[in-house]
Parts: structure tokens; C-alpha cells; sequence
């Protein structure tokens, strides 16, 4: 258990402290070549089986780059810091697209529909701006993911001084429109696969913070996380979108991130595209 040692220094107190100074994972540990697969985290079952002393003893662990970590108290650790796939519909309503196919033959002919080639693919369609609320479903270039790195405020839930986040952040995709007559910006978190597992909500939040975090989205755009699960299903030549948008409670260009505070801010949708490849 690479991180027994907190759990008891944190355990031994005074008082028993409920958080744990942001700490560089190397040489706290003195592990090398094991960082990512200890703080990179995304999934819940993945926190369980990867650190089960801190998940039993409700200690959950904050990724705040550049190999760097904290641990903070949670009596439930699945709804503070996790969304669970089964907030999206098992049944999806099928979406019609006026994509041409000329607009898809590049898509036709790939191998295999990746997570990326799903997303832009669904921005080619309009599904995702369909399941977003767009006001427009109008084909959408998608921008390639970027990775940054990035400074920003995160929230000690225990304590009034916040942790600093400084490292790199992975950037799926972007989608800027309007919805409900207001400029939104769309920061998307993709994945591929049916809707089987949890996301970690770092995974939604951390992307909203680096983008705002640069001070080039002015304050009338609205700034919304959305995460995305997107298959192919082969059987019935369908391809499938569940799609979630959420709200973080707060402003991301000038105050810290709390993820506890992270909730859906709408009903998921499920759309699916059928026979797009064969008309």
C-alpha cells in the first residue's frame, strides 16, 4: 500500500487531521516509475482496487500535477468525487442527421471509430450539439484535443487555504454556440464504450479550469463541463452518444474549483445515429 504512511500520519494526529498537505508522490514514497497509475485515477473502481486502506477509511486522493497529490476526507467518496454512468438513459431516441455523405465518407472508411473519430464525428452529424441543446445543429469543426500545462485554485474542503494545481491537463474537445440564446462554451470529457463505469469529476472540472485559467473566455460566455460516452454498435450499424452536461457552482476565472459541487445541471440524453454509412 504506496500511501499507508499517510493514512497513519494522518490517523496519529492531533485531533485527527481530515486532509493531507499537497505532497510530491516520488519523494514522499520513494517510487519511481509508478506516478501515473497511482494518481491518475479516473474511474472509481479504479481508486478502490488502487488505494482499498484510503477508500476504507474515506480518504480520497486530489490530483494536483506535476506528480503531486493530496488526501482529504469523504464519507462518500463515489458521490463527492465520482458521476456514475447510470445517470445516462439505457434506451436512446434515434437522431436523424442532414449530414451528407460526402460530409462522412472520411469516417466511413476508417478501421476502427475511436474516441476521438467519435466525437467529430458526432459534431459532423449535430448529435452532440443535438444532446447538448444547441441552438444550432448545424456540423461543427472539431478542434483536436490539446494537453497544457496549467495553474489553478482547487478547494480544501477542511481547511480556508486551497490547493494549488500545477500541471498538465488533457483537453478533449471544445464546442462554442449558443444555447438558449447565450453564448456557452462546451467543454467536452470523451469516452469510448458503453456506460458501464464512473468518471472521476477532476476529469470534467480540471479542463473547465485550465481554459478559464488562461483569462481568454470573456464573462459572458457561459462555461459548461459535458461528458460524453460514445460506441459503435456493430450489430445493429448504430453509433451512440450519451451525453451530460453539468454545473460547477462557481466562476472558473476567478475562483477555485470545488468538486464536490459538481452536479448535473439537465437531463442526459442518449442519441443514436443508424445506417449513417449505408444510405
Amino acid at each position: 500500500m504506496t500511501l499507508e504512511r499517510c493514512l497513519n500520519e494522518l490517523q496519529s494526529g492531533i485531533g485527527g487531521m481530515k486532509w493531507f498537505p499537497k505532497t510530491k508522490f516520488t519523494q514522499y514514497t520513494g517510487i519511481k516509475g509508478k506516478t501515473p497509475q497511482n494518481l491518475s485515477i479516473d474511474h472509481h473502481q479504479n481508486y478502490v482496487n488502487t488505494h482499498p486502506l484510503l477508500s476504507e477509511n474515506g480518504m480520497y486522493l486530489f490530483r494536483l500535477g506535476s506528480g503531486t497529490f493530496s488526501l482529504v476526507e469523504s464519507k462518500d467518496i463515489l458521490n463527492d468525487y465520482f458521476v456514475e454512468d447510470s445517470i445516462f438513459p439505457q434506451q436512446g431516441d434515434r437522431y436523424v442527421s442532414s449530414a451528407s455523405q460526402q460530409d462522412l465518407f472520411s469516417f466511413s472508411i476508417m478501421p476502427k471509430l475511436t474516441e476521438n473519430t467519435l466525437l467529430s464525428l458526432g459534431l459532423a452529424t449535430g448529435v452532440i450539439q443535438a444532446g447538448l441543446g444547441m441552438d444550432s445543429e448545424d456540423p461543427i469543426p472539431s478542434p483536436s484535443e490539446a494537453n497544457g500545462t496549467y495553474k489553478f485554485k482547487v478547494n480544501n474542503p477542511h481547511d480556508d487555504e486551497n490547493f494549488d494545481h500545477h500541471g498538465q491537463v488533457e483537453i478533449d474537445t471544445v464546442v462554442f454556440g449558443k444555447m438558449n440564446g447565450k453564448y456557452t462554451l462546451f467543454v467536452i470529457e470523451g469516452k469510448e464504450g458503453k456506460p458501464t463505469t464512473t468518471l472521476a469529476k477532476h476529469k470534467l472540472a480540471y479542463p473547465v479550469m485550465a481554459l478559464a485559467s488562461e483569462g481568454k473566455i470573456p464573462e459572458y460566455i457561459d462555461i459548461v463541463p459535458v461528458y460524453v460516452r460514445a460506441w459503435h454498435d456493430k450489430k445493429n450499424d448504430s453509433i451512440h452518444f450519451c451525453i451530460a452536461k453539468f454545473s460547477m457552482n462557481c466562476n472558473p476565472r476567478d475562483s477555485p474549483l470545488d468538486l464536490k459541487e459538481i452536479r448535473l445541471s439537465s437531463e442526459p440524453k442518449h442519441l443514436y445515429l443508424k445506417n449513417i454509412f449505408s444510405q
